[in-house]
């Protein structure tokens, strides 16, 4: 095929056609293409240009928000006014835009089928259709971008939108009026064939209508409500009337009279509440409602039936009644029908009959109805003192003092009625009395006297209740309480309250009505009474008392609680228990906390549950307890102690100072240091240690505050030293064979440093023996002085004596220690308490499972004491003995034996323990092996010779003695020498007597160690000889008397005498404590104690007493055992 011929037309064609493009875009684009006039909103601000192409110019910026309407689209831009300008705008910054406004609350009836759609669009999806003659309700009108209106509304509980163009309706109320289903109707949720289905009304079915909207009726069926169509009503179109019997009804309610059987007819007339009407004709509605067809006053109308009560008619015999007033005839029985005569007061007209209150009276040739509260019988009336009764079964109140008059009304079981008048008629008497504003009679002697109580209290009703006009159920209620209402009660009949509600007395029965209690949580508050107070179980005054706070007790409460009578109580809780407490009863008081400090008991005293003496006893305290004191309230304490946390009287308590034997330890002072002159800040400055002094301390003192100070003894006076303080640990370095010379007089001082006196000089070129240096200060002993020189001017030039001697006993350790374990009992020992040990399974008895980790209660089963052994096997070790029936805990079962501890348990949580417990045979071996004790161990003085003596001079025993009590008060000024010389006398260790006497004596300050009369004498006594448990003082008096201890040297000679012939010089031979305790010499003989570690225990003071001496000799008898 030939192409050549048709190319080059097409390729003139392109060129052409691309001229023609180029050209084209550079002409301005204008009405691109026309659409229908759109609102939008702009989402950012925009620029309107004049034109679309690149070389378009900005006219100005629109702002975001900005509604703007556009009929014309030019591509991706939108043609638009604004500010007097038209221009472009890119259409991605414009979004549809429709305008909401809230209406007030509108009916719209429309006219076609009519959808409703899920936005206001036409476009949008439909969500339902409102059928021809619907009706919807709406409050916003909406006009989409588009320009058009529509409504929103709600639909089948979704939210739609239909167009305008609908007729607006109304809504009319309707009252009372109650309409029949003609056949089985369908009830819409709202009015419209098109509204879903609340439910299917059957045929024959009473409604009650209460509006309408256009032909739809707004009504109540049971719990359901909503819309049916008028045709559900439409009956044939004449009424049904039929002729019933003779009715007469007595009004419960004001009524309108019509002029024909239909709620929309004409009011003709009306009757009131209490009225009687009469008829003999029914008329039934087109909507099923039925009519009583009266005459009133020569009116013929009609009334809704079933308004009223059905009455008869009494006819009324030989009864003689008189006016009280003046009273109005009436055409009939009831206050709306037309007076027709006047009867004057004190008439007795002829009444034949009555109907309700109202009697058939004829008077002066004209009958007719006037009120029955106008007449009274013709009998003898007299005033009695106001009383009231309570009815004791069902009774009647007739209009006469009759018994075959008109019952008025009836009194039910139980209800009060009040009188003031006795009515005789004949050989009859009738209480006359007030109901619900009638007036009538009863039979006196009915009911039981009753008496009104006059109250003040504020009550609530415990449900919606009615205001009865009286005390009892059959009285009128006045007016209508709502459940939960606060009223006002100021008396009481039986079981009726009176009350004051709204402005209206009545009386309400006291099942409906509970005191109203207000109960506020307040701030903690703590309050201390001036008298005694009672704790009530509730917050009445009348309840019943259970506790009585007394004089200086103190309580806590966070609760308010304000009772109906307006009396204010503090919720409080006495010993874990909830009581009330009458508000303003005491002085509010504080609670002050206190950090930690620790106090102890001057007397036996107990710790109570709360801050006064009536509270109940936490636990009992003896004299000495130390307890952490954590705050107080006035004068009570809050304290913690061994476990438990209660509060004590303060005069109680004094602050406890620990003090804590510590190894002798020297400190060098890095500044200078404030000795005070107790272990206290506020402590009185007793003087100062210079930096670079040293002082010397053997005792810890922890003060009430757990403030830490070290005891010091500074030029004789003791003092103490704050450990916080800037020191350093120094050492004692003992120097043996060391000699030093004077190189100048120099000062020999009392101790470490520049602060402390000059117990002498020593002169220049003096040689003397140095046996200790601390620093730079040497130990120097001087022409009987010792103390502590600088070396500074000493230069060097050329003691304690331990003498150990070995004693062979007879027998090789096994054989001793065999001895030992085979007596009864064996050595015991306290060091067992927290033991894991075993007890056979076949002798406890427990219900319950294991419990491994905190035990079971257990009883011991066995009738002979139970063995408490070492391991889980019948050829153990026996510790001790759990008795019969005595409750214990196991916890694990191991073979036939259960694990214990040795405690005997008084509850589950409470327990003693077994303190003495017979020792392993290993642990005796340990304790009483003499080759097992360290020679520089405190211990190792159990093998200290008591025979012998320390040679220790007087002034280095005073130096120990003289702050403990009366041993720093002797005759001759030196007990130190006193107990050398009753140690030399009876050959006695000076130090063991010290330790004795120190012991018996509180440290010097009992009363016998300080003297007491006797037969005129003061008399010493520093052992305690005598002393008997029943009457100490008076025996060791007597004995001190009888032995002629008339000064303390005197008393500390004859205790020596004492000790050493009792003690140590006897035929056993027992003058080392190892040897009192274990009599290795013959072993199970004459041993002063069980304790394996008694012995041991002995030591600490006299350890502690040789380490405060400045040179001594020691002498040990130390057994030896052949192995």
């Amino acid at each position: 095929m030939n192409t050549t011929s048709i190319s080059k037309p097409l390729k003139v064609f392109a060129s052409l056609l691309i001229v023609f493009s180029i050209i084209l875009s550079s002409l301005p684009i204008v009405n691109a293409a026309t659409t229908k006039v759109t609102a939008y909103r702009l989402s950012a601000d925009t620029d309107l240009y004049d034109k679309t192409t690149s070389s378009r110019k900005r006219l100005l910026t629109i702002k975001t928000g900005t509604v703007v309407s556009s009929a014309y689209d030019a591509g991706s831009y939108k043609k638009v006014t604004y500010g007097g300008k038209t221009g472009y705008v890119a259409s991605k910054y414009l979004v549809l835009y429709e305008k909401k406004q809230t209406i007030s609350g509108q009916r719209y009836i429309v006219s076609t089928n009519t959808a409703i759609k899920n936005a206001a669009r036409t476009t949008a999806t439909t969500i339902g259709t409102l059928q021809s003659k619907d009706v919807y309700y709406t409050t916003q009108r909406i006009t989409d971008p588009y320009g058009k209106t529509w409504y929103r509304l709600n639909y089948a509980g979704k939210t739609g939108y239909v167009p305008s163009g609908a007729t607006p309706v109304s809504y009319q109320k309707i009252a009372n009026e109650t309409s029949r289903t003609t056949d089985t109707y369908t009830l819409h949720t709202y009015a419209g064939t098109g509204y879903p289905k609340v439910e299917s009304i059957p045929v024959g079915t009473n409604v009650e209508v209460v509006g309408k909207i256009d032909g739809w009726y707004s009504v109540r069926h049971g719990k359901n409500s909503g819309y049916m169509h008028r045709d559900a009503f439409l009956q044939v179109s004449k009424q049904s009337v039929k002729t019933i019997p003779t009715t007469r009804v007595l009004l419960k309610k004001s009524v309108e009279i019509k002029a024909s059987a239909s709620s929309t007819s004409k009011t003709i007339a009306s009757l009131k509440t209490g009225d009687a009407y009469y008829t003999t004709t029914l008329a039934t509605d087109s909507r099923g409602s039925t009519w009583h067809k009266i005459k009133k006053d020569g009116q013929t109308g009609y009334l809704l039936a079933n308004q009223g009560t059905i009455v008869n008619y009494e006819s009324l015999k030989n009864v003689s009644f008189v006016t009280t007033a003046k009273t109005t005839l009436r055409s009939y029985a009831g206050s709306s029908y037309a007076g027709i005569k006047s009867i004057p007061a004190g008439a007795k007209p002829l009444v034949s009959g009555r109907i309700g209150t109202w009697y058939r009276v004829t008077y002066d040739g004209v009958t007719g109805y006037a009120s029955a509260s106008t007449f009274k019988t013709a009998a003898l009336v007299q005033t009695i003192s106001g009383t009231r009764f309570a009815v004791t079964s069902s009774t009647d109140i007739l209009v006469a003092p009759e018994a075959d008059a008109f019952k008025i009304a009836t009194l039910q079981e139980g209800d009060i009625y009040y009188t003031t008048r006795l009515v005789t008629l004949g050989s009859k008497k009738w209480y006359q009395i007030k109901k619900d504003g009638k007036t009538g009679y009863i039979a006196y002697g009915t009911g039981e006297k009753v008496s009104y109580q006059a109250d003040a209290v504020t009550m609530k009703t415990t449900d919606a209740i009615g205001l009865k006009s009286y005390a009892g159920v059959s009285y009128a209620s006045i007016k209508s309480i709502p459940s939960g209402t606060k009223v006002s009660v100021t008396g009481s009949i039986n079981e009726w309250y009176r009350v004051t509600y709204a402005g209206k007395i009545g009386y309400v029965h006291q099942d409906d009505l509970n005191e109203y209690i207000v109960t506020s949580t307040i701030s903690a508050a703590r309050y201390v009474l001036n008298t005694s107070i009672d704790v009530k179980t509730t917050y009445q005054a009348d309840a019943d008392t259970w506790k009585t706070l007394k004089s200086g007790d103190v309580y806590y409460t966070t609760r308010l609680v304000t009772n109906g009578h307006g009396q204010s109580w503090h919720r409080i809780s006495v010993d874990g228990k909830t009581g009330y407490i009458r508000a303003n009863q005491g002085s509010p008081i504080s609670y002050r906390k206190i950090s930690a400090h620790r106090y102890k008991t001057v007397q036996t005293t107990s710790l109570k549950s709360y801050a006064g003496p009536t509270y109940s006893e936490v636990s009992s305290l003896t004299k000495g307890t130390v307890v952490q004191v954590n705050g107080s309230i006035g004068t009570w304490m809050n304290v913690s102690v061994n476990g438990k946390t209660g509060y004590i009287d303060g005069a109680l308590l004094t602050p406890y100072t620990e003090t804590k034997k510590i190894s002798g330890a020297r400190f060098l002072a890095n500044e200078n240091l404030i000795i005070r002159n107790s272990p206290l800040e506020e402590a009185t400055a007793l003087t100062t240690l210079a930096k670079g002094n040293v002082y010397y301390t053997t005792s810890l003192i922890t003060s009430h505050t757990n403030k830490q100070w070290h005891k010091v003894t500074i030029n004789g006076k003791t003092g103490y030293v704050d450990t916080n303080a800037s020191t350093s640990k120094i050492d004692y370095v003992s120097k043996d064979s060391l000699y030093v010379r004077a190189t100048s007089p120099t000062p020999l001082r009392s101790y470490v440093g520049s602060s402390y006196q000059v117990v002498t000089t020593i002169p220049s070129n003096v040689v003397v023996n140095v046996t200790g240096q601390i620093g730079q200060w040497y130990k120097i002993s001087y022409q009987g002085k010792s103390g502590y020189a600088y070396n500074g001017t000493l230069v060097t030039t050329s003691s304690k004596l331990n003498v150990y001697n070995s004693i062979a006993t007879p027998y090789t350790f096994d054989n001793f220690i065999s001895t030992q374990m085979k007596l009864n009992p064996s050595p015991q020992t306290d060091l067992y308490k927290n033991k894991m040990m075993y007890v056979s399974s076949m002798y406890v008895r427990f219900g319950g499972s294991e419990d491994p980790v905190n035990g079971t209660l257990a009883t011991v089963s066995s009738t002979t004491p139970l063995n408490i052994r070492s391991g889980a096997a019948t050829d153990s070790h026996i510790y001790g003995q759990f008795q019969p029936k005595q409750m214990i805990k196991v916890y694990q079962r191991i073979g036939d034996f259960y694990t214990t501890y040795p405690r005997v348990y008084t509850s589950s949580t409470g327990y003693w323990t077994l303190g003495w417990l017979n020792a392993l045979e290993s642990d005796v071996r340990n304790v009483a092996d003499p080759l097992k004790v360290s020679r520089s161990s405190k211990e190792f003085f159990q093998f200290l010779d008591l025979s012998k003596t320390t040679g220790a001079s007087a002034a280095t025993l005073d130096k120990i003695i003289s702050t403990k009590g009366i041993f720093g008060k002797c005759t001759t000024g030196s007990c130190g020498q006193a107990f050398i010389d009753a140690g030399t006398a009876f050959s006695v260790n000076e130090i063991y007597l010290i330790s004795h006497a120190l012991l018996e004596t509180g440290n010097g300050t009992s009363t016998l160690a300080n003297g007491v009369m006797w037969n005129g004498k003061m008399v010493y006594n520093m052992y305690g000889i005598g002393a008997i448990d029943s009457d100490p003082i008076n025996g060791g008096a007597r004995t001190a008397y009888e032995k002629g201890w008339f000064t303390p040297e005197a008393a500390i000679m004859g205790g020596a005498e004492f000790i050493g012939t009792q003690y140590i010089h006897h035929a056993y031979n027992q003058n080392t404590l190892y040897k009192m305790r274990w009599n290795p010499m013959n072993p199970g003989r004459h041993q002063y104690a069980t304790d394996m570690g008694w012995a041991a225990k002995q030591t600490t003071r006299i350890y502690d007493l040789y380490q405060q001496m400045d040179s001594y000799t020691a002498v040990f008898d130390i057994p030896v055992f052949a192995r």
